[in-house]
């Protein structure tokens, strides 16, 4: 089972396009967690972690609330591939190599996170003390990486732009 969590903060508008945009692309389950009191980007992903986690997805991802997918296609090639934990990445300065099937980087992107059941049973979710918001999506992945479960620390799917 796919399923979707969207991260929002206060911003109703933004989520209202995102929603209309994952009309084409809808998922088995998508949730939508609300910092409404402003805990922070890790607190408000774990919240999404748990929901999909307690519904029964095997495939999680996690995204911002002003993205939505481009192609109906888009979240099954990510469920589909066999490396656990990949995040949708852009841009050439961060850009280190593509092979043709996956892309690594310097740096990742936190706007849509892909996870395997298995990676969060393994390395649970993103750390807290991060504060409101800043490096949770950076540890996340090393966290992941350094257990063994990803050949590279930031990949993403090659031609995946607009994802």
């Amino acid at each position: 089972m796919i399923g979707v969590a969207i991260s929002t903060h206060r911003r109703p508008d933004v989520l209202a396009q995102s929603l209309a945009g994952w009309a084409h692309a809808m998922p088995d389950l998508l949730v939508v967690t609300h910092d409404v009191n402003g805990e922070g980007v890790a607190a408000t992903k774990n919240r999404g972690i748990a929901a999909l986690m307690d519904a029964g997805c095997e495939h999680l991802f996690l995204v911002d609330d002003d993205m939505h997918p481009t192609s109906p296609d888009a979240l099954t090639r990510y469920a589909d591939d066999p490396e656990p934990h990949l995040m949708h990445c852009w841009g050439k300065s961060r850009l280190i190599s593509d092979d043709g099937r996956y892309t690594t980087w310097t740096h990742p992107r936190g706007v849509m996170l892909y996870a395997h059941r298995s990676v969060v049973e393994a390395v649970g979710g993103m750390r807290i003390e991060f504060g409101r918001w800043g490096g949770e999506h950076v540890d996340w992945s090393r966290r992941i990486h350094a257990a063994g479960l990803t050949r590279h620390r930031y990949a993403d799917l090659s031609g995946t732009r607009g994802l």
